[in-house]
């Protein structure tokens, strides 16, 4: 899931889109052509991915894979893991978060940084 803002307005979400994949026990990839397109939209549009969501099987944490295939590389962008598929009540007890860095390192940091729910 990539959650989107309008570039005239920093650090805002508005928006969401699930991207179009292939799954497996051990992992999915998003299919390029889809991605390809998804970037020209939103150029298109003058929006952004602000944050890429996606979920683990157990405990929520930034895999090898989290880390080295990020949808974009750039300082401060965020990435949220939830545990257990999302199943459960909705909640983000558990949640990973983590924001990537100048050096191009994921930090880990608490959800309610990099989340504020408004109304």
């Amino acid at each position: 899931m990539y959650w989107t803002g309008p570039l005239a307005t920093l650090a805002s979400v508005d928006g969401q889109d699930h991207p179009d994949h292939q799954s497996s026990t051990g992992g999915y990839e998003v299919e390029s052509m889809w991605l390809t397109n998804y970037w020209f939209r939103l150029a298109r549009e003058r929006r952004t991915i602000r944050v890429q969501l996606h979920t683990h099987p157990e405990a929520a944490f930034h895999s090898p894979t989290d880390d080295h295939w990020p949808v974009v590389a750039q300082l401060g962008f965020v990435s949220i893991v939830i545990p257990r598929f999302a199943m459960g009540a909705v909640s983000l007890e558990g949640a990973w978060a983590g924001s990537l860095g100048a050096d191009g390192r994921w930090r880990a940091v608490d959800v309610e940084e990099v989340i504020t729910l408004t109304p």
